[in-house]
């Protein structure tokens, strides 16, 4: 019967043919991802985490010396220079040393040395261009493989959990006329896994699919050349520089139980730090500060706390955007997550070593990658410029000091006479009177000369009044 119909109809059988095997694609993605995940994925309403995360929001970069319209454009003119690259079946990577000699290299000064360029060959922004390009792949796949933004989610999901390499940025890049989507990344080279290591590592991520928080939808699952050992069609190997095994592909991956996934961060870091309480009347512990994404209770509203921030920058003239924010006891760093939210180019928090651990959990958990973290004891002789990342170095003229409910607990930084910043955020501690707040702007003028271009009393969430103040540092 199929050799009658290859010869008598061979357009009708080809076009059979194509159909079957298309459908046993989409069979193999319905058994590997169930029905559940295919419900909760297209019919049911976004969960509070899908509409608030990620909160970092993507930067946008132009790029000249380039008029590329499509991704051949700029693997001809890689090739034409003589430019090592790498080509994927969605991607074109380009690592650091491309980057240094082409074009791009004014992105290389605002990310570590180590960071390389994942480019999407369809053009279009994070927002508007999707992940997998060219035909012959599922149609179910296609449509279950996030948008880019929530892929930073997965992205980092896969890094905290020691199997991917560390997303420094998700960008927009304007190449000529034509809008690109890039991943920063960190740059991994090293051997192929052994058979053992790659074995461990897919365990590793068995593990992960039945705790939470990461599911792999790809076709047939780890029978899936994307998980065949030992090398994963390309996309695993052990790093030279940590010995640690790597899978750089994201793209197969859906969030599963995510929402819980995030409670269970946000009350791990309630129990470990001094952002947690205890409330017989809430059932137990509740959270110092609400958590993008999550619905437990808490004394303080992020939202509520951050709109007032926005009035004051609006008021003073002021914006954190593209700039680098210094924050002086980050506590878990749900105030860092919002400099990111407000466009800031690169934020830095310190803390003790506990709390910082679990700042660092948190925002790689909200979907934040432009920050670092100095864990440690603060003290007033804090060295903190050699505290930053190098890469951040450059962005010290103009940056941002956050000093919020932590003179208390430190008084004035020594450095705030030598870093040259142009304006602080100053949040007093509750009951903060009038007297006090001049008291400690008079011992602050003693650092350095500035003037307070906005200052408000509030009350946020159940804590008592405390100033908030816009210090805007004075040219010399």
């Amino acid at each position: 019967m199929k050799e009658f119909a290859r010869s008598n109809f061979p357009r009708l059988f080809t076009v059979a043919r194509k159909v079957k095997d298309q459908l046993v694609i989409e069979g193999r993605v319905i058994r590997q991802v169930g029905p559940r995940i295919l419900l909760e994925r297209f019919v049911r309403t976004p969960a509070n985490w899908e509409e608030d995360l990620p909160l970092q929001i993507p930067l946008r970069r132009e790029i000249h010396g380039l008029g590329l319209t499509t991704p051949e454009g700029l693997l001809g003119y890689l090739r034409s220079k003589q430019l090592p690259f790498f080509e994927g079946g969605h991607t074109v990577y380009l690592p650091p040393e491309t980057i240094a000699q082409s074009p791009f290299a004014p992105l290389a000064t605002s990310y570590p040395a180590r960071a390389g360029l994942k480019v999407m060959k369809n053009p279009g922004g994070p927002a508007d261009s999707d992940y997998v390009h060219g035909v012959g792949h599922s149609e179910i796949h296609r449509r279950l493989t996030y948008a880019h933004a929530h892929l930073t989610l997965v992205a980092n999901t896969l890094h905290l959990h020691g199997l991917g390499p560390r997303l420094y940025d998700l960008l927009e890049l304007r190449v000529g006329e034509q809008i690109w989507t890039a991943y920063v990344i960190e740059h991994c080279s090293g051997r192929m896994p052994t058979m053992q290591e790659c074995h461990a590592a897919m365990e590793r991520l068995r593990e992960l699919e039945r705790c939470g928080p990461l599911k792999v939808c790809a076709p047939g699952g780890y029978a899936h050349m994307d998980f065949t050992c030992p090398d994963c069609n390309g996309n695993a190997l052990v790093d030279a520089q940590s010995g640690a095994f790597r899978y750089f592909d994201f793209q197969n991956f859906l969030l599963n139980g995510y929402g819980g996934y995030l409670e269970t961060l946000a009350l791990e870091a309630g129990a470990d730090t001094h952002f947690g309480q205890q409330s017989l009347l809430r059932g137990g512990r509740y959270l110092y500060q609400s958590v993008p994404g999550v619905g437990l209770p808490a004394k303080r509203n992020i939202e509520d706390r951050v709109a007032l921030f926005r009035t004051l920058l609006q008021e003073g003239g002021c914006s954190v955007e593209g700039r680098l924010v210094l924050d002086v006891g980050c506590n878990v760093g749900m105030m860092l997550g919002q400099y990111l939210k407000m466009g800031a180019a690169w934020v830095h928090g310190w803390d003790i070593e506990i709390v910082a651990q679990h700042a660092n959990r948190l925002l790689l958990a909200l979907g934040c990658t432009r920050f670092s973290l100095s864990p440690g004891q603060i003290t007033v002789d804090q060295s903190v410029e050699s505290d930053l990342p190098v890469h951040t170095h450059h962005m010290l003229d103009g940056c941002v000091i956050s000093y919020l409910a932590i003179r208390g607990h430190v008084g004035w930084l020594k450095a705030l006479r030598r870093v040259p910043w142009s304006f602080m955020i100053y949040e007093g501690h509750e009951a903060e009177s009038e007297e006090d707040f001049e008291d400690h702007m008079t011992a602050l003028r003693s650092h350095c000369a500035f003037h307070i271009a906005a200052k408000r009393t509030y009350e946020d969430g159940e804590c008592k009044a405390r100033p908030l103040a816009l210090l805007v540092r004075s040219v010399p």
